[in-house]
C-alpha cells in the first residue's frame, strides 16, 4: 500500500564533510549510549565532562575508564573516516574492540573464544570459532536509499 501521507522528497546526500561534523557533534551522545548499554552509571553530563577532559568525582573509576575507551574508539573511527581509511572490515572490528576492551576483557583485539548470550532474549549469537568467523563474512547488500522506515534493514538483520 502506498504511503500518501509522506509527500516530502527523499533527503539529499549530506556529504562526507557535513556527516563528519554531525558525527563529531553527536559524539558525546554516541559515547553515552554505548556506555549505558554496557551498564555504565555515568550521566550524560558526566560523560560530556569526561570527554572535555574535566575531572568527575564521586563516580566509579571503572566507569570513567570505560567512557574514555569508548570515546577513543569513536574518535578513531571518525579519524579513519576523515582521512579516507575507514573500511567496515573484520580488522576494524578487532582494532576497535582492542581500544574499547583494553584493561577490561580477558581477550582483547580478537573474536571471543566462548559462547555468549544476551540477557532478556532467547537469541544466541554464533558460536565461537568457525561459525563466528563465517557469520562475519556473510554477503551484504546495500541498503535502499528510499526506505526511511528501517523495516527493510531490520528484516535483513533477523
Amino acid at each position: 500500500m502506498e504511503n500518501r501521507h509522506n509527500t516530502s522528497p527523499p533527503p539529499l546526500p549530506v556529504g562526507k564533510k557535513k556527516a563528519l561534523f554531525i558525527a563529531r557533534t553527536m559524539l558525546p551522545e554516541f559515547v553515552f549510549n554505548l556506555a549505558r548499554l554496557e551498564g555504565n552509571t555515568l550521566s550524560f553530563e558526566q560523560v560530556q565532562a569526561v570527554m572535555a577532559g574535566s575531572y568527575v568525582t564521586g563516580v566509579n573509576a571503572d566507569d570513567l575508564a570505560q567512557v574514555r575507551r569508548i570515546a577513543a574508539a569513536w574518535s578513531d573511527i571518525l579519524a579513519r573516516t576523515g582521512n579516507g581509511k575507514f573500511a567496515l572490515t573484520r580488522t576494524l572490528f578487532i582494532e576497535t574492540n582492542a581500544i574499547i576492551a583494553r584493561d577490561e576483557a580477558l581477550m582483547v583485539g580478537s573474536f571471543r573464544a566462548g559462547q555468549v548470550s544476551i540477557a532478556g532474549t532467547d537469541y544466541l549469537p554464533p558460536s565461537a570459532g568457525e561459525p563466528l568467523e563465517a557469520a562475519f563474512y556473510l554477503p551484504t547488500e546495500p541498503l535502499p536509499t528510499n526506505d526511511r522506515s528501517g523495516n527493510r534493514r531490520i528484516r535483513r538483520l533477523s
